[in-house]
């Protein structure tokens, strides 16, 4: 946006401190970007006109869907002001917004121009005819009165057919009806002001910002005088930051913050019919560190983008496919039971049986999957929750070998409740040293033995019969019952 005619501000509305201005803030008012972060809003603007930039923050900040227009002057590095109209927009709720965006137009010449209009209708002509907005006065018939170089620009139509032709077959997007009881009503209504999309004759379009007012000339209502700004670059720059803050940056897929969003509103609002039918697919690929240390970060950044591609190929229109980052990906999909969801989870193995080349190389890759279901879960279940059930159960397929398939069960759930269980069990045996000697070792809980090579074993155990820790039994409640000892050997359930 260093080329805009705009300058975008964020501002925290808890503090009212700038935490981001556009680069365009140093060819139009003199400061470097840098030199804004931190500051208060209010602290570069006039003194008269503090009052009307602090209502308008204060209303934007009580009702986000409401976005006020306010003119005051601007405070320059050089000490000067410059007159602005200033649109404020409430993103706070947007992440990596997390304020309230203001966009600013320097509107010193259109000041100019409207004291000119009411001073001297010669010096009102010569300003009006350099303005950098389009100036534009119709009739109450809806012919043109007065119109400069500027407006012709703007609408991409010449000035002579600007003249020649009503304005409702000069704007697009509004109906002959629609633009005829808007200049008639001018006068009752006040100043207007609204933004339009202008598609030009060429095929091109642009948004465009008109302040409309009634056009009055010794007391006589003559028809409606507009000021015409181009905003394209101002909303184009909003519609940036709204993509950045719900999107991955490399694969341009949904972000977490946007699948936390849909995922809640699937489980939110779907149909009580069919409660329980969101199924979400956590998918990991095998290995991909390897493949990043063989080819470098950058080859791995191309394989995500390939993979991100080849899966949105096989995915369903009413899928969401989102990166949580690094080689993790989740899939939501609505009214989907376990054979669909299972259905889905082939097909997005199947995208990655053809090789992807790295290098000039084929490099084989495959992936696990985690398959969680809300219709196997109690109601209710938050997106939070089903995300972490579909990754242990990912987790499970990974430790199945490659390119597997699991889906989230009880068993599941009480496999991982037994390894903190027993995790737990050894941590506190060894902080209260009530192990014994047995496993010959270089350490005994974090100090060396007076043999200096003789380790822990659990109590209960005879130092000639050296065996495990026992394994942990939950009761019904899901509370540890009792533990029994078993041979020396892997523990159940001990990863």
């Amino acid at each position: 946006m260093s080329q805009s005619a705009d300058v975008a501000v964020i501002v925290d509305a808890a503090t009212g401190r700038i935490t981001y201005v556009s680069p365009s803030v140093t060819r139009l008012f003199g400061w470097q970007p840098e030199q804004l972060l931190g500051r208060l809003a209010r602290s570069l603007t006039h003194p008269e006109d503090i009052h009307r930039l602090q209502a308008a923050f204060v209303t934007t900040t009580a009702d986000p869907g409401y976005h006020p227009t306010v003119e005051f002057r601007l405070g320059c590095a050089d000490g000067s002001y410059r007159w602005v109209e200033e649109t404020i927009s409430n993103l706070a709720a947007v992440r990596g917004v997390d304020g309230l965006v203001a966009n600013i137009r320097d509107i010193t010449d259109r000041r100019a121009t409207e004291t000119a209009l009411r001073e001297s209708d010669l010096r009102y002509r010569l300003i009006a005819e350099t303005a950098q907005e389009g100036i534009w006065a119709c009739g109450h018939d809806g012919r043109t009165l007065f119109a400069n170089e500027t407006l012709a620009g703007l609408l991409g139509w010449s000035l002579s057919d600007i003249y020649a032709l009503p304005s409702h077959d000069l704007l697009s997007g509004m109906s002959r009806d629609e633009i005829m009881g808007r200049q008639r009503r001018r006068g009752d209504d006040g100043t207007e002001i609204f933004e339009q999309l202008q598609i030009r004759p060429d095929g091109s379009s642009r948004i465009l910002r008109f302040s409309a007012v009634a056009f009055v000339e010794d007391g006589v209502e003559l028809g409606a005088l507009a000021m015409i700004s181009d905003v394209t670059d101002a909303r184009m720059a909003e519609q940036e930051l709204r993509r950045r803050a719900f999107h991955d940056s490399l694969t341009g897929l949904a972000n977490r913050a946007s699948l936390i969003e849909r995922l809640s509103a699937a489980l939110r609002d779907g149909d009580p019919q069919s409660a329980g039918t969101v199924a979400v697919l956590v998918c990991d690929l095998d290995q991909f560190k390897l493949i990043n240390d063989s080819f470098g970060h950058a080859a791995g950044d191309e394989l995500l983008i390939e993979i991100a591609r080849r899966w949105q190929k096989v995915l369903g229109p009413n899928d969401t496919l989102a990166r949580l980052g690094g080689d993790e990906f989740v899939v939501v999909c609505n009214r989907s039971g376990e054979a669909a969801a299972r259905s889905t989870a082939s097909n997005l193995l199947r995208a990655l049986e053809l090789p992807v080349n790295l290098a000039g190389r084929p490099v084989a890759v495959s992936a696990s999957v985690g398959i969680a279901l809300c219709d196997a879960i109690a109601p209710g279940v938050e997106a939070a929750t089903l995300l972490r059930y579909a990754d242990a159960a990912m987790y499970s397929a990974k430790s199945q070998g490659r390119g597997r398939t699991a889906v989230f069960t009880s068993e599941l759930a009480d496999q991982a409740q037994m390894r903190l269980e027993l995790f737990n069990d050894l941590k506190d045996a060894l902080a209260a040293e009530e192990l014994g000697p047995g496993v010959p070792t270089s350490r005994r809980a974090g100090h060396r033995t007076d043999a200096g090579r003789r380790s822990a074993v659990p109590l209960g155990t005879s130092e000639a019969g050296l065996r495990r820790p026992g394994r942990v039994h939950l009761d019904g409640r899901g509370d540890r019952a009792h533990r029994t000892a078993g041979p020396m050997g892997a523990a159940p359930g001990v990863p």
